[in-house]
């Protein structure tokens, strides 16, 4: 069958789909017809259980009808249980119930005598809290407890039953698109990935508005490129679904195109019942066609590297909606020892090493940023040798903004925002920094963007609104600055409208997103003599406005959630 050039496509079947589908096979053929019309699928995956089982019969049926038809076959699991005793928050299952991890294991050993690929959907996880849990937690806390459980219950009732059934199965596991909530819940990046064949991200961020995800649409993107940080590093895809996805129907494609520009080996959908017959195949197959005659253009990400240590939160997300605004966050699990700049948020807080990591870092010549968030935690255990910066625990109000090169220079660029802002107020040392971007109020500067100087590196401050959102509301000239500090160590910066991300490659390849609703225009800074730029996606060249600072300038026109990817 036809391929994709640059990824694989795969839908996931849930248990109700695998039962659904017809016992006939031309029957059969009717059914997958829909998506043959529209999509390039390289393989399906046939779930086995999910708070039902599929017998074998049925199974192995459904099996043999897609591989006739010339489509791989995996299966996948849904540890979830909502029909036997307690039903816990979201139908988790409790993992100090004997009875339910052997039936787990009985499981696990007949998928691997049947296929010899098995998927775990995002529900290995617990918050159960009943007696038994309680007992076997003991003094420990809920999060030490569970990530000690949920690795030994993969270790002792999935991996090693299934392995010994079939040597060459390899097992897969996906984590959920709420990063920051995996320690409590026993999700291990530190170890599953090392247990497991293969890793897997949730990407879909569906209705940013509407969603309790508490993510923007970047996230598609960025817990990919997390999950691809962490050692053995065997990130293998994404998957998204169409939930919440009707209205704007492009809210479906745009988890799509954030997969994708992680470059990801595979994409799976989910699921393969909720698609069927529905308007987002068409679509879906039109974009992905699009974008596979690029995305083999486009060389590895690069970005602003962004330490979220193993099992760390605060500050959920605050990167992501910096990357809507096009600084292009590119999160680690491991501190960068590579020259850049590194962005510290609350979460980087909870490595308790982290300043060590950053006196090195700055002293080899690089640029650390520090979130609001970061310097709430961090300015009473030791913060005060790189910035006297400390947030008092009050909020400022304030729609009147500045951003400036020099203190006191004739381009101060004076805004207004469309709405007040609500900013964490900063006390700074005058004349201990460097400011870049403040908000103003009567006789009351407030710090948005500064930086002091520490060895031959900088140590910046980087202010954010108490609604994360309203970042989107800064005048384009305040967020300019965020752009242009941030991105100090990278190829290239854009200014422009918030809502335009910025994707940059380690091949002189970009491309430009724009979540916005209508057109706008984009200041495009490259170092360096660049002369033109090119579409890559056929849309030919746009030449040079002027060179300034050793950078060169381009001025792009970009459409209501454009797609445009570049080349110099």
């Amino acid at each position: 069958m036809e391929q994709y050039q640059n990824f694989k496509l795969s839908v996931y079947c849930t248990v109700h789909d695998v039962m659904k589908m017809p016992d006939d096979y031309p029957a059969f053929l009717q059914t997958i017809a829909f998506f043959q019309k529209h999509l390039k699928l390289s393989k399906v995956y046939i779930e086995t259980y999910r708070d039902d089982t599929v017998d074998s019969k049925k199974l192995l049926q459904v099996k043999d009808f897609f591989c006739r038809a010339g489509i791989e076959t995996a299966t996948g699991i849904t540890t979830v249980n909502t029909k036997v005793g307690k039903v816990n928050v979201a139908g988790v299952m409790c993992y100090t119930n004997t009875e339910q991890l052997e039936e787990l294991r009985r499981l696990f050993v007949r998928m691997a005598g049947e296929f010899d690929e098995i998927m775990i959907d995002d529900f290995l996880n617990t918050n159960c809290t009943c007696d038994t849990c309680r007992s076997a937690k003991g003094d420990q806390t809920w999060t030490e407890f569970r990530l000690q459980k949920m690795t030994e219950i993969c270790r002792d009732y999935f991996l090693a039953p299934a392995r010994a059934a079939n040597p060459k199965v390899k097992i897969t596991i996906k984590y959920p698109t709420w990063m920051h909530s995996f320690q409590r819940l026993g999700y291990n990046p530190e170890t599953q990935p090392f247990m497991f064949d293969e890793t897997y991200a949730g990407t879909e961020t569906r209705h940013t508005t509407y969603s309790f995800f508490r993510n923007p649409r970047y996230t598609s993107y960025s817990l990919i490129r997390w999950l691809q940080s962490c050692p053995p590093h065997n990130n293998r895809g994404g998957w998204f679904d169409p939930y919440l996805c009707d209205n704007p129907l492009n809210s479906y494609v745009e988890q799509a195109y954030m997969t994708l520009f992680s470059k990801p080996e595979e994409i799976t959908l989910f699921c393969f019942g909720s698609l069927l017959d529905t308007r987002y195949i068409p679509l879906l197959g039109h974009e992905l066609a699009r974008m596979d005659k690029f995305l083999g253009a486009l060389g590895q990400p690069v970005g602003v590297k962004t330490y979220l240590p193993y099992h760390s939160d605060g500050e959920d997300n605050v990167y992501d909606f910096l990357g809507m605004c096009g600084v292009p966050c590119d999160p680690v699990a491991i501190f960068p020892e590579e020259p850049c700049t590194v962005l510290l948020t609350a979460s980087s807080a909870c490595d308790p090493d982290v300043l060590a990591r950053v006196k090195k870092h700055l002293l080899a010549g690089n640029d650390a940023a520090f979130t609001a968030g970061f310097v709430r935690v961090m300015q009473d255990r030791g913060l005060e040798e790189f910035t006297a910066m400390r947030l008092s625990g009050t909020m400022m109000r304030s729609n009147h903004f500045g951003a400036f090169e020099g203190c006191w220079d004739a381009a101060i660029r004076y805004n207004y925002s469309g709405k007040e802002i609500g900013m964490p107020i900063a006390d700074w040392k005058l004349n201990d920094c460097d400011y870049k971007a403040a908000m103003f109020s009567e006789s009351m500067p407030n710090p948005l963007v500064t930086y002091t100087n520490y060895g031959s590196g900088r140590a910046y401050f980087i202010n954010f609104p108490d609604d994360y959102a309203d970042i989107y509301w800064l005048p384009d000239t305040v967020l300019d600055k965020y752009r242009m500090h941030l991105s100090r160590a990278l190829p290239m910066r854009i200014e422009g409208q918030a809502k335009v991300a910025l994707f940059p490659y380690d091949n002189n390849t970009f491309v430009l997103q724009s979540f916005l609703e209508h057109g706008t225009v984009v200041r495009v800074y490259i170092k360096g003599d660049a002369g033109e730029l090119t579409r890559l996606d056929g849309g030919g060249k746009i030449e040079r406005l002027y060179q300034v600072s050793g950078e060169s300038v381009f001025e792009l026109a970009i459409m209501p959630g454009c797609t445009m990817p570049l080349a110099w």
